[in-house]
């Protein structure tokens, strides 16, 4: 997973052309050369979905197709990042994912509150909520689509 997240091979053990000696290689960027940018899903690189959200198994399709690992180790990966995301913010502590956006966990207070249909007032609980703010790269991706 770290060549996932690092763009960088971790290092081999590899044997020495003098004998049984083993050497430690350098880190150097994954095979392909491409950048964690490139790896990105560009704006005409459509998830194949049927509805209009994506699901973990549609981020795991995209993943084997970009990383070329298999559907398991895919999934796994998906599930991994997802998992460390939700720890995070059910922690209670913020989140920024560069050239993503922002998470930020606020604690709201008991409020008085009406329902709408039957216009009886009512009390709505005190609760936490996550609010989402998305970073000035993704603003612009989502402005060259429109």
């Amino acid at each position: 997973m770290t060549a996932i997240i690092s763009g960088r091979t971790p290092p081999s053990k590899s044997p020495s052309p003098q004998g049984g000696a083993v050497r430690r290689a350098c880190y150097r960027p994954n095979k392909d050369h491409r950048s964690m940018g490139d790896l990105m899903l560009s704006p005409t690189d459509a998830l194949s979905r049927d509805s209009g959200s994506v699901t973990r198994a549609d981020l795991a399709d995209a993943v084997l197709r970009r990383v070329g690992r298999s559907r398991v180790e895919s999934a796994g990966i998906v599930d991994a990042v997802l998992t460390e995301i939700i720890d995070v913010i059910v922690s209670g502590e913020d989140l920024k994912l560069k050239s993503f956006g922002f998470f930020h966990v606020r604690s709201k207070n008991e409020r008085p509150g009406r329902n709408p249909k039957t216009g009886i007032a009512a009390t709505v609980s005190a609760r936490r909520v996550v609010t989402f703010k998305p970073s000035g790269v993704l603003r612009v991706r989502i402005n060259e689509r429109s």
